[in-house]
């Protein structure tokens, strides 16, 4: 994941965000317990992280205007740099 600044991620991918784990917007097939390892700068210049993430539960489809599909993901192993930097991005 990288994005051109902060509030891209934050509007288009994470939803609900801490260092503990993160609401993702997505359609993409993925299933509960699935654990996945991740690479990602939230912007172009800013630190890089790495972690270990694994699936919670999965929304499939809308449920009203505010609940989008996507899935929850809680932190298993994440570098302290990215967990300083989800939560900056969550007291946004």
């Amino acid at each position: 994941m990288e994005f051109a600044e902060h509030r891209f991620f934050l509007s288009e991918w994470a939803v609900n965000l801490s260092p503990g784990g993160m609401f993702v917007r997505s359609e993409a097939p993925i299933v509960p317990g699935q654990r996945f390892h991740f690479d990602a700068g939230l912007t172009a210049k800013g630190p890089r992280f790495e972690g270990v993430g694994e699936v919670m539960w999965v929304r499939r489809e809308w449920e009203g205007n505010a609940r989008p599909p996507g899935f929850a993901v809680r932190s298993l192993e994440l570098q302290q740099d990215g967990a300083d930097a989800m939560q900056q991005l969550a007291d946004v």
